[in-house]
């Protein structure tokens, strides 16, 4: 998840300051991505009950995540205050 992170990342927010480069973007990641994409589908092929009770955890945390985000959400018609420099 981290490494197609990169890649929204690198779509959303193209002019952000980037402090450490991804050495051999993109051909690095594009490889990293594919090789573990391969090694979760080996796994889910042969061992599929210890794989779905491993993603049970995460996909619980779903709904968790969607419940603290929209409490967090600020509503479009609040005010915003700008602090003034003394």
């Amino acid at each position: 998840m981290v490494i197609a992170g990169l890649f929204v990342l690198r779509a959303k927010r193209p002019d952000m300051n980037r402090p450490y480069k991804v050495w051999g973007y993109p051909i690095v990641p594009i490889f990293i991505l594919v090789l573990n994409v391969a090694l979760l589908l080996n796994t889910l092929v042969n061992d599929l009950r210890s794989s779905l009770l491993g993603l049970v955890v995460p996909i619980l945390g779903i709904p968790v995540y969607l419940w603290f985000n929209s409490r967090n959400e600020v509503p479009t018609n609040s005010l915003q205050y700008e602090v003034a420099d003394d």
